[in-house]
């Protein structure tokens, strides 16, 4: 498996668990509601952070279908 789908796939879970999450609480909020932040370490290099920027891409791609 490809570490981009790897990432995409975390993502992806890490978004559904806080939406579930939020729903259980009685807290009524949808996906855009959110402003949603990944960090990367200071110290990587772009080539890193464009990859990590393109899963959080594909995240919403994939949730979009």
């Amino acid at each position: 498996m490809s570490a981009m789908k790897v990432f995409t796939f975390a993502i992806r879970y890490l978004k559904s668990q806080l939406l579930n999450d939020l729903c259980l609480r009685g807290i009524d909020a949808e996906a855009e509601d959110i402003r949603w932040v990944v960090t990367v370490a200071g110290f990587t290099d772009e080539l890193t952070k464009q990859f990590m920027r393109k899963a959080a891409c594909q995240v919403k791609y994939l949730l979009s279908i």
